[in-house]
């Protein structure tokens, strides 16, 4: 069973009723601008499993009085009836539940509905068997049997790692600690505790005999006024699991505490060790089919606030193996944390968010990018479009595919490609770059030193990705600018001498943000004139003329 879509209608900054979410299975990553809307999706499938939760305080501030404002879960998956047993719902209330059970494309589903204004009810589609119809009614009263079936377990960023670390059957240790003692009741131990705690809390035993003097006394007072009433204590016995959530971890690094007593580089250290040995277990049930760990539905916001990079790429593979047999959801800043997402194997769902909330395609699939391999964008390329953060590696990759393009419009071999021919071509009429794009540089070029110790012209003048892609595979060239001023000056060529002494062949960030839009708009404009036509680089002319 996985969270196949998430629809919100007017939560928080998302407007209308068309953000709809689909989800992957196994692995699930957001990337995007802080206040793009990344944490408030994780938020939602929070708030359909928090029936408590103050659901006005959610709602889109733009959201009018008589406009609907709600969360809709789709749980899918074929198995959802076998969950739905194997949880802590009652069978008459899974049955009620079972009954809402609907089959789309061959696949069971469960589609969940709670609204802002009535937080506390929860409302399933079911299809009315005289007409058809399908309506979302109040199926099972109250929501306490859909938040028993699904309840994810949320890493906030601004969680502490006790949160993490936290004893709840819900929780990462607790599920641990509950898999590991879960055949503590079948014990003779077990069974020797029991009888322990009745000889203590029994009718009979101590416990009871000490409130005896109690019992009597509230009997007697209540008998006042119900004349044939008794009053007494009962005490049930303990379930195994109910010692979980009693627990605590100590540490001890010369002095024993609890965990929440040491610094925090610590604290996060043992919570990352839970989340490792969660995956191991996790990795192993997938080889061995009796190892009992029950399934999870794990949200983490922005894991790389914990930890250093050597850590964030550890914790990156640990969250793809518990992603083999449990949904998880991520969000993130962090190239590190993203590189599971580009695992083959992963089945991976990575979602773009922008931080423009009036934009018409504010969530976009990474499948829509990719402007080397379509549908598999780089991290370079992420990095431009979540973060419109400009890289050299962007840049470079951009420049290539310009190559490549350039080469199929002349119908030449890149290998032949020279960049002068590049150049100019960026520069040309007929490609029609506009002008504030055709912005060039003058480098210092240092394969204009002949071999007799002479120089010719060593500057030269090239558009923005021509020049930063030569500055950057000829780091070697600035070396030699020493000897060439020194030869200008000493030829009385003193005029460029100086030129010469102002060129560092460097760029800013600007620069390279500049050569990023340039090569993204000449990219297209290759692919429309080779569309065109057959063309062909007249060296004489300095333009492309039709071959």
């Amino acid at each position: 069973m996985y969270v196949k879509k998430i629809k919100l209608a007017n939560f928080k900054s998302f407007k209308g009723e068309n953000n709809i979410f689909e989800f992957s299975p196994h692995i699930n990553y957001f990337v995007g601008n802080n206040n793009a809307g990344k944490s408030t999706v994780i938020e939602a499938l929070e708030f359909m499993s928090s029936p408590h939760a103050d659901g006005e305080s959610y709602k889109n501030t733009q959201c009018g009085e008589k406009q609907a404002s709600y969360v809709e879960l789709t749980l899918a998956g074929n198995d959802i009836e076998t969950q739905l047993d194997k949880s802590n719902v009652t069978s008459a209330k899974a049955k009620t539940i079972k009954n809402c059970i609907i089959t789309k494309q061959d696949e069971q589903c469960l589609i969940v509905r709670r609204n802002l204004d009535s937080s506390k009810a929860i409302y399933f589609l079911r299809k009315n068997e005289e007409n058809g119809d399908f309506s979302l009614e109040n199926v099972t009263g109250i929501d306490k049997p859909f938040t028993a079936f699904f309840s994810p377990t949320v890493f906030h960023a601004t969680d502490t790692p006790d949160d993490v670390l936290d004893f709840g059957t819900r929780k990462i240790l607790g599920t641990l600690i509950g898999t590991k003692t879960k055949d503590l009741a079948n014990s003779p131990e077990w069974g020797r505790f029991l009888q322990s705690y009745d000889d203590v809390f029994s009718s009979t035993g101590k416990y009871s005999e000490m409130l005896k003097d109690l019992n009597e006394s509230l009997s007697k007072y209540t008998r006042e006024q119900f004349p044939s009433v008794t009053v007494s204590f009962a005490f049930d016995k303990p379930e195994a699991s109910s010692f979980v959530k009693m627990g605590k971890t100590r540490v001890d690094d010369g002095v024993e505490t609890d965990l929440d007593q040491k610094g925090t580089g610590l604290q996060r250290a043992v919570a990352f060790a839970a989340l490792r040995e969660y995956a191991r277990i996790i990795s192993n049930h997938t080889q061995d089919s009796e190892t009992g760990v029950d399934n999870l539905f794990l949200c983490v916001d922005e894991p790389e606030i914990w930890m250093h990079p050597k850590a964030q790429k550890q914790l990156a593979k640990t969250l793809v193996t518990i992603s083999a047999t449990n949904q998880v959801w991520i969000s993130t800043h962090s190239p590190y944390i993203l590189q599971g997402a580009f695992e083959p194997s992963n089945d991976a769902n990575l979602l773009i968010f922008t931080d423009d909330h009036n934009a018409q395609n504010r969530v976009q699939k990474s499948t829509n990018f990719g402007k080397l391999h379509p549908g598999i964008p780089s991290l370079a390329e992420i990095t431009y479009e979540a973060f419109q953060i400009p890289t050299i590696e962007y840049c470079l990759e951009l420049f290539g595919l310009l190559l490549i393009n350039i080469s199929d419009m002349i119908n030449t071999s890149s290998n032949k490609l020279r960049l002068t021919t590049v150049n100019s071509i960026l520069k040309s009429t007929s490609f029609n770059l506009p002008k504030e794009y055709q912005e060039s540089k003058n480098r210092f070029d240092s394969r204009k030193h002949n071999a007799d110790n002479s120089w010719n012209l060593p500057i030269v003048n090239e558009v923005l990705p021509v020049y930063i892609r030569n500055v950057n595979d000829h780091p070697e060239s600035i070396s030699e600018k020493p000897q060439a001023i020194a030869y200008f000056r000493k030829n009385n060529e003193n005029d460029l001498a100086d030129k010469l002494t102002d060129l560092n062949n460097t760029y800013t960030e600007d620069d390279l943000k500049k050569a990023i839009e340039i090569l993204l708009r000449a990219i297209p404009r290759c692919q429309e004139l080779k569309q065109e036509g057959c063309w062909k680089w007249d060296s004489d002319a300095k333009d492309l003329i039709r071959n």
